[in-house]
């Protein structure tokens, strides 16, 4: 049984939504999500969590981005609703 939106969840709508049309990159939602912290593995991790459960029920559309042989892939969120 779910109890609502967690906290990471809840940060990320307001900051998507503050900003409808936008496109965020994960890390750039880290910095939202933890301001003031040095943005590690397990605060991306978080985010994209919140990201994968958020994306079923509120229309997110998430982007895979960038170049594989120069910068990796970079995933972008963007919310249209």
């Amino acid at each position: 049984m779910s109890r609502g939106l967690g906290i990471v969840q809840m940060q990320i709508l307001t900051a998507l939504q503050a900003e409808l049309g936008k496109q965020f990159t994960v890390e750039q939602l880290c910095s939202l999500v933890f301001p003031g912290e040095v943005i590690q593995t397990k605060h991306r991790q978080s985010v994209r969590r919140a990201i994968r459960c958020l994306r079923k029920t509120n229309g997110l559309q998430v982007i895979r981005a960038g170049h594989l042989k120069s910068s990796g892939w970079h995933l972008t969120i963007r919310c249209d609703v």
